[in-house]
């Protein structure tokens, strides 16, 4: 967890539920999580702001056969009761986002204003900038709650993985198709397009989830991956994300560059939504470690 630039809590748990844990340098922000199952030999971790999740296991010495059943029998019992507890949790968050969603209504946010961007579709609750989160048939599973400071977070146990919020005009949905990781993000590209639909995924690591099933439901549609282009961040997770999505699902790639920021947004905020425009329109097909082999 530390070379994953994680903050372990001082008790791990071990009862094979995920837990959030601090990211280093962003204390409090709970950027991370963990699982560790009650036999202590396995697990795994994940840092939002850099990749997916990583499994983990105990190197220990080798268990005998009636060990190993024991511990088979534990790990499954531990799964299920896992499974069901999860299930549960996204239940009640499906109704705590219907709720709070009949509740607000449309507004101005001064998160919004701060971006330049309009609603599309956002709701304000209070002081809280509301964002549905919606599988590919439109079902309301969970909320991204904006803050004032632009603060993110997410209803606790809601589906996220794989659901995403469309930006479009209507129920629309035209041929070409574009994807990226935020809210903002995805309101100027699709000022910048004037009027694609554009599916807001939430994170780097929801992009491949998202292009997957876009790609079921809509097999003829012509798909552009727009990556955040997270030049401060080792290994670019923006920029590997996008490019593994894109290259699932033979889609287009588009990277945001000549600015100090890390989106399409912060582009068009620096740069104007003429630039936005232009690399958009140049977006590429990513070429796979085997293309590379056939140039050579």
């Amino acid at each position: 967890m530390l070379a994953a630039g994680l903050v372990p809590p001082e008790h791990i748990i071990a009862d094979g539920k995920i837990h959030r844990c601090d990211v280093q340098g962003k204390k409090g922000k709970r950027g991370g999580s963990y699982q560790l199952f009650q036999d202590m030999l396995g697990g795994g971790f994940q840092n939002w702001t850099v990749g997916g999740w990583e499994k983990w296991r105990s190197e220990q010495r080798q268990m005998t056969p009636d060990e190993r059943r024991r511990m088979a029998a534990i790990v499954a019992e531990g799964t299920a009761k896992l499974a069901a507890e999860r299930e549960l949790a996204a239940k009640e968050a499906r109704v705590k986002a219907i709720r709070m969603w009949h509740l607000a209504s449309e507004g101005k946010h001064p998160y919004l204003d701060r971006k330049g961007v309009c609603p599309n579709g956002t709701r304000v609750l209070g002081n809280l900038l509301l964002v549905p989160i919606l599988d590919e048939k439109g079902v309301l599973h969970s909320l991204q709650c904006i803050t004032v400071d632009g603060t993110k977070r997410f209803l606790k146990g809601g589906g996220i993985e794989g659901c995403f919020t469309w930006i479009r005009r209507g129920a629309e949905t035209e041929p070409r198709i574009y994807i990226c990781e935020g809210l903002a993000t995805g309101t100027t590209i699709h000022a910048a397009t004037h009027g694609r639909p554009v599916a807001v995924a939430f994170s780097c690591c929801n992009m491949l989830p998202v292009a997957s099933n876009l790609r079921r439901r809509i097999p003829g549609g012509r798909f552009t991956v727009c990556a955040d282009n997270d030049h401060r961040t080792e290994g670019n997770p923006g920029i590997r994300h996008a490019t593994a999505a894109a290259i699932a699902i033979h889609a287009r790639l588009a990277i945001p560059c000549g600015m100090d920021g890390t989106d399409f947004n912060d582009l068009m905020n620096e740069r104007g939504i003429d630039w936005v425009e232009t690399q958009l329109k140049n977006a590429t097909i990513p070429q796979t470690k085997e293309d590379h082999n056939h140039a050579y």
